[in-house]
């Protein structure tokens, strides 16, 4: 006798698949020398949560704009800029993305998870894409350089959308 099979939500169905890609991607791409890299410049006003996107809602710790990568500061409960070659550990963190333009204390909706992002800016499809070094700011994965810690956010599936996940790949050791 079969056992039904539990009702999986789609974004979780994708999950393995998204792991591997991003794993794939991520081991094939060799870092960089290059001083600065290349960030996906997003205009916030195309940022399109899909239908099973997931969320998170605070405060704003700093200026944030709508297609930034976020952490969740513990101490004052606020979100604020990513980082991948901070000093901080807890600011080399991905929790989020920005899904709402917010200043400093104001409310700020932040995606978590989504498998059908329309991120707002041209991505490339089946690139890897990572936190950079500038704050808030998404890189290709190619791009990572001296310094950086890798951590994984999301793998594109078209020229505008990408398959996102704060609790990506990531690494404890920097580059």
């Amino acid at each position: 006798m079969n056992a039904a099979a539990p009702n999986i939500p789609t974004f979780m169905k994708h999950f393995s698949l998204f792991s591997l890609a991003l794993l794939v991607g991520l081991l094939s791409s060799t870092p960089t020398q290059s001083v600065s890299a290349a960030d996906v410049t997003i205009t916030a006003a195309n940022l399109v949560p899909g239908a099973n996107a997931q969320y998170r809602y605070g405060k704003s710790g700093a200026d944030i704009t709508a297609g930034q990568l976020v952490y969740l500061d513990v101490t004052t409960n606020t979100w604020k800029l990513s980082d991948c070659n901070s000093a901080t550990a807890a600011v080399r963190d991905v929790d989020g993305l920005a899904a709402t333009t917010s200043g400093t204390g104001q409310p700020l909706t932040v995606i978590t998870a989504d498998d059908d992002l329309t991120l707002g800016g041209t991505v490339v499809n089946g690139t890897v894409y990572v936190c950079s070094a500038t704050p808030g700011g998404i890189a290709p994965a190619a791009d990572m350089t001296t310094g950086w810690r890798p951590i994984v956010i999301g793998l594109a599936k078209s020229s505008t959308k990408i398959l996102f996940r704060a609790e990506g790949l990531r690494s404890t050791a920097t580059l």
